[in-house]
This record gives C-alpha cells, structure tokens and sequence, in this order.
C-alpha cells in the first residue's frame, strides 16, 4: 500500500492519495501519518482519494479508526472530501453517514472535479 500527502495551496487544501491494497495494518499506518503530521499542515480542507485502492477489511474498521483520530484534529477539518470508485459505493454512503454522525464535515464523491468544487465552497456531494 502507498499513500501520498500533498498540500494543495492553490485552493487550500491537503490532498491525501492512497493506492495499493488496503487492509487494517495500512490504514493504521495512514492514520499515524496524518495524525503525526497534522501539525504541521496548515490547510482545513481535506481531499482523500481512495479510488484506487483494493479494500480488504470488513467496513466497521475504518470506522473504528475515525473514532481513535483525537477530537483536536477532527477540530480542525473544515471539510473532507473522499473520492472513491463506484464498486465501494454502498460502502460509501456508510461511511459518510458515520463521519457525519461523528461530527465531520464529510461527502464522498465519485467525481474529482466535484470534490474540488466542494471544497472550495460550491457543488454538493453525492
């Protein structure tokens, strides 16, 4: 599994890509990396692109790593767009239902410039 983090600074946002196969040991490590380097970024708008990945885990994970993220952070997000690929679409509408309920700003997008156009104050998701 491979991730890539990259600020955006064009339109203030952090793009977080992540590709490969994804099962509970990567996404731990994802969240120790965005965790660990939540304080240095500076934007409050988030772009994960996870339209790439071979998911491997049952769907109650990633929520229960969400859950472990500390509230400081989550503080922090303004917004979070997650592109993902339409074979996870049920698994999609979960979990942004879950983020939602946990307080985040959150919409899943198929579509990238979508996403983009969310973030910067425009389009609705899906």
């Amino acid at each position: 599994m491979d991730f890539i983090i990259v600020e955006v600074t064009k339109y203030s946002y952090t793009r977080v890509t992540v590709s490969g196969s994804f099962d509970e040991t990567s996404l731990q490590s994802i969240h120790d990396s965005i965790v660990t380097m939540s304080g240095h970024l500076t934007s409050v708008k988030f772009l994960v692109d996870i339209s790439k990945i071979d998911v491997r885990m049952d769907l109650s994970k990633p929520m229960a790593v969400i859950n472990t993220v500390p509230k400081l952070i989550l503080q922090r997000i303004q917004k979070l767009a997650v592109l993902y690929s339409i074979t996870y679409e049920a698994n999609a509408f979960i979990a942004e239902a879950a983020m939602v309920n946990r307080g985040l700003n959150a919409k899943f997008f198929l579509d990238e410039s979508l996403a983009v156009e969310w973030l910067k104050g425009g389009a609705s998701g899906v």
